[in-house]
């Protein structure tokens, strides 16, 4: 007659309130010319700062 242990993990995986707290941001990627991408950050600048 064979018995079979399952192992418990006491350690690691998932935890209530372990970990960074959301920031609300999603990361995008997209491709753009260096002309947009200097008028992109403007923006979000004028953007960011308005908010605060």
């Amino acid at each position: 007659m064979s018995e079979t242990k399952t192992k418990v993990n006491t350690w690691g995986g998932r935890r209530a309130g372990a970990g960074r707290p959301a920031s609300g941001k999603k990361k995008y990627s997209f491709y753009v010319t260096e002309e947009e991408y200097n008028i992109l950050r403007k923006k979000l600048e004028e953007i960011r700062n308005a908010v605060k």
